[in-house]
């Protein structure tokens, strides 16, 4: 008896070794801070030319700039402004238009987030157009404050206004989602 309890003692010492083996162990690590909001771009900015330095090549490039507010969007209260920097654009053969954009979101009391990514603009008449963005790399190139050292992508859903385009004008309406992470 002695033995038969002795090698089920070692089996089963045995069987839960071997279960341990095939299970990955994920182990949280309490520094590492994971932040996601959305923000909505909102209302009427006119065009400024500035200089920015594109992070993707490093090189300085005069480009066209909107600051627009940003609202949070279940209260309603303003948390910031976006400059959103159209650093080229070009027309797609569907009338559509795709634009690398450098956004630098200066969210109050918090700090900055600044991305570069591609925005397409689809139209849907009188002059409006969806825009999204939703890329599968993280496009997120600075950031300060609360949000030093984290890493992520930011995320678009809205729509433009483009009807007094002519006039440097757009009118925003996009939801922006912010997804970084910081350790």
């Amino acid at each position: 008896m002695m033995i038969t309890i002795k090698y089920t003692a070692v089996l089963m010492t045995l069987i839960l070794l071997a279960s341990c083996e095939a299970q990955e162990m994920t182990i949280e690590d309490p520094a590492q801070k994971h932040t996601k909001f959305t923000v909505t771009a909102k209302g009427p900015s006119v065009g400024q030319v500035k200089v920015k330095t594109d992070p993707k090549t490093g090189q300085q490039e005069e480009v066209t700039c909107y600051l627009v507010e940003l609202i949070d969007p279940s209260t309603g209260e303003t948390v910031g402004t976006i400059e959103d920097c159209d650093i080229e654009t070009v027309e797609l053969s569907d009338g559509s238009y795709l634009s690398q954009v450098l956004s630098k979101f200066i969210l109050y009391g918090r700090g900055t987030i600044t991305s570069r990514g591609e925005v397409l603009q689809k139209p849907i008449g009188d002059g409006k157009y969806i825009t999204s963005s939703n890329p599968d790399y993280d496009n997120v190139v600075d950031v300060t404050s609360e949000f030093a050292g984290a890493s992520g992508k930011v995320m678009l859903d809205g729509e433009i206004d483009l009807n007094q385009y002519e006039n440097n004008i757009i009118i925003f309406n996009c939801n922006f989602t912010i997804d970084v992470e910081s350790i």
